[in-house]
């Protein structure tokens, strides 16, 4: 009896250390976007965003791409407002400024992860719970882009799990019992460094552009020829 528990045991450490292994960050989208077609095939320019940070300038890659690929009509990206290239008319213009990346830590779900673990409260290998939070505005103008037609704020919502090796989720024994370890570690609060957000952004990446482009074809379907604010 006594072998036979200590091979249930053994097993489920192993499943569940080899589950938890088996990623290391997995950003997950805040839900699932109907696709929103633009009413109007018209030519729009997405402009330049002007933000220093990075890692916005990655998120923003991942959004061009969504709106070439399901946008009915053409789509100049980077789009210089102040001096356009010859050629390059455009019907409308996009201008997406983001306010701020926010990475943040859910430290009671992340907690209940650690301690007592999956057999009582969460599933142990989808990782510590984690939260990204991209701000900013949508401003649509016309062609001239002197005269401002649409403006909406967004605020996109993401859940993120990372597993990793010293932060509490790998070690198997701290899930299955009700240990003071276990508990020590659920305490420690497990902060983001340099290679999560890293690793967070490339996620992050191709999910995002699906969630703004619905936000920004739902904010040009909104203009009629006579809009304006």
């Amino acid at each position: 009896m006594r072998l036979a528990r200590i091979v249930c045991i053994v097993a489920v450490v192993v499943v569940a250390g080899g589950i938890g292994c088996s990623h290391a960050m997995l950003v997950n989208p805040p839900k699932y976007y109907k696709q929103v077609v633009n009413t109007k095939r018209e030519t729009i320019g997405i402009s330049k965003i002007k933000s220093p940070e990075l890692m916005l300038h990655e998120v923003h890659k991942g959004f061009l791409d969504v709106v070439e690929s399901l946008y009915h009509g053409k789509v100049i990206r980077e789009y210089d407002m102040d001096r356009p290239a010859k050629g390059e008319g455009v019907d409308k213009i996009v201008e997406i400024s983001y306010s701020d990346i926010k990475f943040d830590y859910n430290h009671l779900k992340s907690f209940f992860i650690q301690w007592p673990g999956f057999l009582i409260f969460m599933p142990a290998w989808n990782g510590l719970s984690y939260g990204i939070v991209v701000d900013g505005i949508i401003k649509v103008y016309d062609k001239t882009g002197k005269r401002l037609l649409q403006s909406k704020e967004f605020s996109e919502k993401y859940v993120a799990n990372y597993t990793e090796g010293g932060r509490g989720v790998a070690d198997g024994f701290g899930w299955l019992f009700w240990t003071a370890p276990a508990l020590v570690a659920g305490l420690v609060p497990s902060d983001w460094d340099h290679q999560m957000k890293d690793d967070a952004v490339k996620q992050l990446r191709k999910v995002f552009g699906k969630g703004l482009h619905f936000t920004v074809m739902d904010t040009l379907n909104s203009i009629s020829a006579t809009d304006k604010i």
